[in-house]
């Protein structure tokens, strides 16, 4: 989807898509993220980093709340992500038309129909000016079998090309607005 830049050794285009909800004030609130990576060797003892905009309602309510759920999207749930991706919980109901229930033991979303979830909390974060890092601690963990992850590289397979415009607008605003944000801050 992306054409700013020349081939890299980090492709984007082969990372999972997911979706991270959480609640503030009983209201839910949920982004996708694709910058998500284990952090622990420790099998029974599992941590994430997660890379998040400062800009995202969804990271405030998170930061407020310090816990959350990630879920992992199947190849089918294309058509969350513009319900997650473009909009903001400040101004809409992301979960008005989304098939969920709550945690019991949390009350957050969790969305049906992913690869799994995972539940968990905040144990630390980096400011970086432009993106937050957050390092976490998994709590609770399901993965039904047998489910294809979407991965980015899918979405023009599964979305009309005018969302897929809409996006790509979306990423180069935000692209603009990090730059001006790391020149500020260096």
């Amino acid at each position: 989807m992306r054409t700013d830049q020349a081939a890299s050794i980090f492709d984007e285009g082969k990372r999972e898509i997911f979706l991270l909800t959480t609640s503030d004030d009983s209201r839910p609130s949920g982004m996708i993220i694709t910058w998500v990576t284990s952090a622990s060797l420790i099998p029974d003892d599992k941590r994430i980093v997660l890379v998040l905009s400062p800009h995202n309602h969804t990271t405030q309510a998170l930061f407020r709340r310090r816990q959350f759920i990630l879920h992992l999207l199947a190849n089918d749930q294309a058509a969350l992500i513009p319900i997650f991706g473009l909009y903001s919980s400040r101004d809409v109901d992301k979960f008005a038309s989304v098939p969920f229930a709550l945690d019991e033991d949390s009350g957050i979303p969790i969305v049906d129909g992913t690869c799994g979830w995972a539940r968990g909390n905040l144990i630390s974060q980096m400011d970086t000016g432009e993106r937050f890092i957050v390092l976490a601690q998994i709590e609770k963990e399901t993965a039904p079998p047998a489910t294809q992850p979407l991965q980015v590289r899918d979405l023009a397979q599964h979305l009309p090309a005018d969302t897929l415009q809409e996006m790509q607008e979306k990423y180069f605003r935000d692209v603009e607005r990090d730059r001006r944000i790391r020149a500020q801050t260096s």
